[in-house]
């Protein structure tokens, strides 16, 4: 998860945070609506369409919630009592340091970058790769990433000064779930 999470934090796209994940909640996320009824009817049937009766219930012989129900809303507000006990102190200190390194290192490369900035190249494994992205400013972000259960060789890793690592990384082999992001820039290239 951890690996997982440095893609879409350090990456160029806008980062998204769903609910409570930056502290790593328990609390379930449960579809909720508010809207009139004719329109209530329609997500109705659109759910009970698309998925039956098997929507999201909390066990296999329970009915799924109901969208409309202040009770599914009431179920889905995140309890921020679970700030105050340690494990998800520690996740939320992960994403405040992940989130800081964006902000000091990567955003202000990202003024005016267009499409087509990044590149990548696929390892010798599955989930072994590396993308590139050309900044704004001429320097290189790099991701090296082994999004596996098994280490990976092979793909060279740019010189550059890291900005993030999660996991065993050591020359060209990155051990299960590891990733590395380094900043190049023109000169160090």
């Amino acid at each position: 998860v951890r690996a997982v999470t440095t893609g879409y934090l350090l990456a160029p796209q806008v980062p998204l945070i769903f609910m409570g994940e930056e502290w790593g909640t328990r609390q379930p996320f449960l579809f909720f609506s508010d809207v009139d009824a004719e329109f209530a009817e329609i997500i109705k049937a659109n759910r009970r369409d698309r998925f039956g009766s098997a929507v999201l219930p909390a066990r296999k012989d329970a009915a799924a919630p109901e969208a409309m129900a202040e009770t599914t809303f009431m179920a889905s507000k995140l309890d921020w009592s679970e700030l105050d006990r340690p494990e998800h102190g520690g996740v939320l200190d992960f994403y405040a340091a992940l989130i800081a390194v964006r902000q000091a290192e990567i955003a202000p490369r990202l003024a005016g970058l267009g499409g087509h900035a990044g590149c990548y190249e696929l390892g010798s494994r599955r989930g072994h790769f590396r993308v590139r992205w050309r900044l704004n400013d001429g320097s290189r972000l790099e991701l090296g990433a082994n999004l596996a259960d098994n280490p990976a060789d092979g793909l060279a890793l740019q010189a550059g000064r890291e900005l993030w690592r999660e996991g065993d990384i050591a020359g060209t082999r990155l051990g299960p779930w590891s990733v590395r992001w380094s900043l190049a820039t023109e000169t160090a290239a």
